[in-house]
């Protein structure tokens, strides 16, 4: 088993969602762009009985009809925010927020802010490992489609056609005891005992034709990035381990081909993500862009990782263009999501440090 140290730096806000959401009673601002993550579970052994009796009346006359209950909903997180100023222990911590995010959240008493994977120990985010396994898997296996020449022969499953590549079989189904991906094993990635990455609140839009938004706007906390906060630099640590020994027997007994390797990783991430970095359909600002091209020189590549990625991030998204032909679509259409502008989530250089 070989282990390679290796590095993430952050270039644009990075988001992972672990799945839960803040209740709308627990983010409070006190002043503009600042946000105020509240300790819910000791809100009310604090408030007075009085303020607690209003608080349960506001939120038991609530009928389930928002136009209805967006006044007692107000009323409860008022009354909530009046004991916290009143009892700054109640607050977990305090966080910056992008332009706009608290004026929409102080008018808007239903909006659940999406959470992000953090340590619970010190309350920092870290990348889990199955993020960047997936992001390396599908850039090995775009690698080796486009070198096998194997398209997706009108299947809609992924793992087949995932395995049809891997075996250069275009007849091939997928096992799971045939992937030889089990012999890369991927850790999480996280910051130094001494460093840190601060969090930062914002809202996710998602941008058409003519610049136009589409759908509701997405509420979440994110990782600040070097984008964001030019004199700052963050950088989560992480490893990768490959069982080259299992891996030759494996592959050797199943007919499918080495390409599980620290330089075909370095080589298909550039192969995949540069052109994405450089899409014309999703425009990148030239900083953000030089940014990533600029520390991606040797065993380095631009990646982009996390939600809003778009369609690029996912492996083998299918499109239909007639009832006929089938294609794989890597690139994306017009749609993209924004942030703070028109900053891209997700952006990333992933390195191998040795």
């Amino acid at each position: 088993m070989k282990n390679y140290n290796s590095e993430i730096r952050i270039i644009t806000p990075l988001i992972i969602h672990n799945g839960d959401t803040y209740n709308p009673l627990e983010l409070l601002s006190f002043k503009e762009n600042r946000v105020s993550v509240i300790r819910s579970d000791k809100i009310f052994s604090v408030m007075y009985e009085n303020t607690r009796n209003k608080f349960f009346e506001a939120v038991d006359s609530m009928t389930g009809r928002e136009d209805k209950d967006r006044e007692r909903s107000m009323q409860a997180r008022s009354l909530i925010k009046d004991t916290a100023l009143g009892n700054p222990d109640l607050i977990e911590y305090n966080a910056d927020a992008l332009p706009g995010f608290t004026s929409e959240l102080n008018s808007n008493p239903y909006a659940n802010v999406n959470m992000i994977f953090k340590n619970e120990i010190d309350g920092m985010p870290y990348i889990p490992g199955s993020t960047v396994k997936g992001a390396i898997r599908t850039a090995l296996l775009e690698s080796l489609s486009k070198q096998n020449n194997i398209d997706d022969q009108g299947t809609y499953k992924s793992s087949e056609l995932e395995m049809r590549i891997m075996k250069n079989d275009p007849n091939a189904k997928y096992q799971v005891s045939d992937d030889p991906f089990k012999f890369l094993k991927v850790s999480d990635f996280t910051v130094g005992s001494d460093e840190k990455i601060d969090i930062i609140f914002g809202t996710i839009r998602v941008i058409g034709k003519n610049k136009q938004q589409k759908g509701i706007p997405v509420y979440t906390e994110m990782t600040d990035a070097e984008c964001l906060s030019m004199n700052k630099y963050y950088t989560l640590k992480g490893s990768l381990s490959i069982d080259d020994e299992g891996l030759r027997r494996f592959t050797s007994e199943r007919g499918i081909s080495e390409f599980i390797s620290i330089a075909n990783i370095i080589e298909s991430l550039k192969d995949f993500y540069t052109p994405i970095l450089e899409n014309d359909k999703h425009p990148i600002k030239k900083d953000i862009i030089s940014m990533a091209t600029k520390r991606s020189n040797g065993n380095s590549s631009p990646v982009r990782l996390g939600r809003f990625a778009q369609i690029e991030s996912k492996t083998f998204k299918h499109s239909i263009s007639d009832k006929r032909k089938r294609f794989r679509n890597t690139y994306g259409g017009v749609s993209r999501a924004v942030i703070s502008g028109d900053n891209p989530a997700g952006w990333c250089v992933f390195s191998i440090v040795d």
